[in-house]
C-alpha cells in the first residue's frame, strides 16, 4: 500500500519552468506504485491542449480524471495517451510518437 499523503502532497522542488504546472516526479515508488509500468496509458474524452491551456478529461485504471498535457499537442477525444505524472488529483498527460 502506498502512503495518499506523500503522493498528493505538492512538492516545490518539482515545478516545470516550462510549463508553470507543478508535477511530481514520477520516479517516486509511491507514484509508480499508482501509475504502474512508465508510460501509463489513458483515453482522452475531453480536448486537452497543452501546456496547460486547456484542461480536459482522461479515462484512466477504471476511473475519469482532470488532465493536462505538459507538452505543445492538442489530444482529441479517443487519442491514447501516457500518464507521465500527476498534481494533486491532475494527471500530466503527454501524447505517445504517433498522436503528435
Amino acid at each position: 500500500m502506498f502512503n495518499l499523503s506523500k503522493l498528493f502532497a505538492p512538492n516545490p522542488q518539482d515545478t516545470d519552468s516550462n510549463s508553470g504546472l507543478d508535477t511530481v516526479d514520477s520516479s517516486n515508488s509511491d507514484i509508480s506504485n499508482f501509475l504502474g509500468s512508465a508510460g501509463a496509458e489513458a483515453t482522452v474524452d475531453e480536448v486537452i491542449e497543452g501546456p496547460g491551456k486547456k484542461k480536459g478529461r482522461v479515462y484512466f485504471q477504471g476511473t475519469w480524471w482532470p488532465a493536462v498535457c505538459t507538452l505543445e499537442a492538442v489530444l482529441n477525444p479517443g487519442e491514447v495517451v501516457k500518464v507521465v505524472g500527476i498534481d494533486r488529483i491532475t494527471l500530466l498527460v503527454e501524447p505517445f510518437g504517433d498522436n503528435e
